[in-house]
């Protein structure tokens, strides 16, 4: 008896995987996106090991605190893991390249506007690789 309850069990766990991948995941498009892709055309220019990380999302640069910057935090995550092994220097705003990654397309305007940076490549609007002038 035990061992047809647990065919019973195996066979459902295996229709509701099979269902799930060769099914609902393909008809609904559900697929997992690629993490960071917005940053791949920034490669071509990256030649460094450090480049600047501006945004106007604040990050938690002390990982002893309480996290409280959730939103900027996972934004320069993104950016760091898709541009590995270049590193994102966001306490550093003296080096020659930064990427900017903001929230807000108006402020990464403003900032660009300011004539501190002159723009090397931007593959979205609230995405930017600079160069400091």
């Amino acid at each position: 008896m035990v061992r047809i309850w647990l065919a019973a069990i195996v066979a459902i766990g295996a229709g509701r995987i099979a269902f799930y991948y060769l099914i609902y995941e393909p008809i609904s498009g559900r697929r997992g996106e690629l993490v960071g892709s917005e940053f791949e055309p920034l490669r071509a220019f990256l030649n460094v090991s450090r480049v600047a990380y501006l945004s106007d999302e604040p990050i938690d640069a002390d990982p002893s605190l309480p996290r409280r910057f959730d939103k900027g935090d996972m934004m320069y995550a993104r950016a760091q893991y898709a541009l590995a092994p270049v590193i994102l220097a966001h306490a550093d705003r003296d080096l020659p390249l930064a990427v900017a990654n903001f929230a807000d397309v108006t402020k990464l305007e403003a900032l660009i506007a300011a004539g501190r940076y002159e723009v090397v490549a931007r593959p979205a609007p609230t995405i930017a690789l600079l160069r400091r002038r």
